[in-house]
């Protein structure tokens, strides 16, 4: 017969470890959920308060812009608001005075919202809603008799 060799069992055999379960786990868990909550949560929140923060150079430089381009007319803005959520922006008291007879104004419009369409940007183009709310349009034979007289083309204006 030939010899047997016997291995003798260790006393204690280590068991592969487990996966973390319970109370510990779910604690590793909430705390991650919580902390990206929390991070979430605080730049939507900086994201608003910058979006207002920017109002009064962006009725500057929108106003600015337009009177530039402008000839013989004066445009106003009492403020401009950009939501960075829509894409939109809502311009408030706008106004349009011909220079020659500022009183009455040409046009006043409390209020113009613009809006970007998100899905036009993922095919590569921009599509936008205007909406002019209770315009007042004011056009007399001053206006237009000075309209007459200005040489430059209204293509150039």
């Amino acid at each position: 017969m030939a010899p047997v060799w016997r291995v003798q069992k260790p006393e204690h055999i280590p068991q592969p470890r487990r996966p973390e379960r319970g109370l510990l786990a779910a604690r590793r868990r909430s705390r991650w959920v919580v902390w990206t909550a929390a991070a979430t949560i605080g730049l939507l929140i900086l994201v608003w308060i910058v979006s207002y923060a920017i109002d009064g150079p962006l009725t500057r430089y929108m106003q600015g812009s337009v009177n530039q381009r402008l000839k013989g007319y004066t445009a106003s803005l009492q403020r401009a608001h950009f939501n960075p959520f829509s894409l939109s922006v809502t311009l408030y008291a706008v106004g349009l005075v011909q220079d020659a007879h500022p009183d009455p104004a040409i046009a006043h419009f409390p209020q113009i919202w613009a809006d970007l369409e998100w899905s036009s940007l993922l095919h590569g183009r921009v599509v936008a809603k205007f909406e002019f709310m209770d315009p007042v349009l004011y056009l007399d034979r001053n206006h237009l008799e000075q309209e007459a007289k200005d040489a430059t083309p209204v293509k150039e204006r």
